[in-house]
């Protein structure tokens, strides 16, 4: 059915065109200096840790890119970072991940605690803080006027010495450093129920002390708790191999999450691209068109014989004749046959002589056919496409054409080009390669619209076409052959000893001889194969 065909070829036709569009639109917005800075990092890990590399490749959760966007921003603070946890001698990954965690929640934790007297004591524990704010309280109720002034006294005396029975950094007096345990102790109970809240609080007597010893943690600790966790969703292998290294690497911990954000970018963007079949879809367009093409002749043919048949029988005798076409008759044949394959003499001798007879002339082997066998198709083409090898010999009749009768024709058609068609050097240059000795592929060389090499080469093994491709070719052929049998398998070489042989002009008897017996081997296998000598 013509049209169901035609209909399905729009069909995958459209479809193949809107996924082309798609892709080309998606690819075009990839940035090809991102891609570069990528294969650039993707090198370094592949030096570096190939096993991390072959990890994050696993890795396609675009999810993650706002959490690696965000800390791939700061990339010089984290490994600022990173390179202090390595001077500071951070252990094993849990010991990494908890030394991160309490840093990233006491950078968080400082500024609702403000400045707090942190070095009113070189440490506390939770207990001790809770045993601060009770001797305060006890001390806020001796203050009251109830209490008498040398009752008070005592009692305050002996608060103060519970209190200077702790760490302090030096002795404590309630009177004077009350306001400053006060809110000791309000910014150690948020620091105890931060930590708490991060299941840290563990590590409150470590955190104290650093807060006493004025070791403020670095913003960038939450960057790398965030980079810690992107990296464990991504792929905890690549975690786990960032770790089993022998120390913490901070160049190679900021690689990892730059070249992880770039991978899953790159990636994010590439999945946009549809997914579709650009092969298979082209070879059963191309199944589609023959065809299409088939029932189109087919049916040109049918009505041809239907409408023609008197004049396809007389049209057949012509042709069997070797007689020139009526020019009457040519178009219902052109017409009902829209591909003619005829050798170049066919052109002058059976077709008419028309400008315009057919829209293209292709014509093959052009090394092998002189100016003057190609003019008959030239004269009757719109278009002529000239396919050859100028590294091929030339047709050898041509070549041994008469040089006074070449000549001759020359200078008349030189005079004649002068005086109709124009006297300028160029035009006379392409004229002067109008030569019987000359080929089509020659002449048309000089002036044509478009050039192009084949380099792909189907007919022969890289070891044969090689060494043409280095000679004639400047390296350009690629042997490209379908059979993939090696060449051993092909050729193969024997030597002869002819000692004791008749060796005559044209002749070989010791080479004749093993010939015979390779060949009486071969009949006697169950399948013989077919042989040329």
């Amino acid at each position: 059915n013509r049209e169901a065909l035609d209909a399905e070829r729009e069909m995958r036709t459209r479809g193949l065109k809107q996924s082309i569009d798609k892709t080309v639109e998606v690819l075009g917005d990839v940035r090809i200096a991102a891609l570069q800075q990528m294969h650039q990092h993707e090198f370094e890990l592949a030096e570096r840790a190939p096993n991390i590399l072959k990890e994050i490749r696993k890795v396609i959760d675009s999810s993650l890119l706002p959490e690696l966007v965000a800390v791939v921003e700061q990339s010089e603070e984290l490994q600022k970072y990173f390179a202090q946890l390595a001077g500071d001698g951070a252990g094993d990954a849990t010991a990494l991940r908890e030394r991160v965690r309490l840093d990233a929640c006491m950078s968080t934790t400082a500024p609702s605690v403000g400045a707090t007297s942190w070095n009113l004591f070189d440490k506390l524990t939770p207990e001790q803080v809770r045993a601060i704010q009770d001797l305060l309280v006890k001390y806020k109720h001796l203050r009251m006027p109830l209490f008498g002034y040398l009752f008070r006294g005592a009692k305050v005396r002996e608060l103060e010495e519970r209190l200077n029975q702790l760490p302090t950094s030096r002795p404590l007096f309630l009177k004077q450093d009350a306001f400053a345990l006060y809110d000791l102790v309000k910014g150690a109970n948020l620091l105890q129920r931060a930590l708490e809240a991060e299941k840290l609080d563990a590590h409150f007597a470590l955190a104290y002390q650093r807060l006493a010893h004025g070791e403020a943690s670095s913003p960038a600790a939450v960057l790398a708790l965030k980079a810690l966790g992107a990296v464990q969703k991504a792929n905890p292998a690549i975690f786990d191999a960032l770790m089993a290294q022998p120390k913490v690497d901070a160049n190679l911990w900021v690689l990892v999450i730059v070249f992880l954000r770039e991978w899953l970018e790159n990636h994010a963007a590439f999945a946009k691209a549809p997914a579709f079949d650009y092969v298979g879809t082209k070879d059963s367009l191309e199944r589609l068109n023959t065809s299409i093409m088939n029932s189109h002749v087919d049916g040109r043919l049918i009505k041809f014989m239907d409408e023609h048949r008197a004049d396809a029988r007389a049209l057949a005798g012509v042709i069997a004749s070797g007689q020139k076409f009526p020019e009457e008759k040519f178009a219902s044949v052109r017409n009902s046959f829209p591909v003619i394959v005829a050798s170049i003499r066919e052109f002058g001798e059976f077709m008419p002589l028309a400008p315009d007879l057919f829209d293209v002339v292709v014509i093959d082997e052009a090394s092998q056919v002189s100016v003057a066998q190609a003019l008959p198709a030239l004269l009757r083409a719109k278009k002529v496409v000239v396919l050859g090898d100028s590294k091929q010999f030339s047709n050898v009749k041509s070549s041994n054409a008469s040089i006074a009768t070449n000549d001759k024709y020359r200078a008349d058609l030189v005079n004649h080009f002068r005086s109709e068609v124009s006297d300028k050097a160029d035009a006379l240059e392409r004229l002067s390669m109008f030569d019987v000795k000359r080929s089509i592929l020659e002449f048309c060389n000089l002036g044509a619209s478009y050039s192009v090499m084949l380099r792909k080469h189907f007919r022969s093994y890289k070891e044969l076409i090689g060494f043409s491709s280095s000679t004639f070719y400047a390296h350009q052929l690629q042997a490209i052959k379908i059979r993939g049998v090696p060449v051993d398998e092909v050729i193969q070489f024997d030597e002869v000893d002819t000692e004791g042989f008749r060796c005559t002009r044209g002749a070989n008897e010791a080479e004749a001889n093993f010939i015979l017996e390779q060949l009486l081997e071969l009949i006697e296998e169950e399948d013989p194969p077919t042989v040329g000598v």
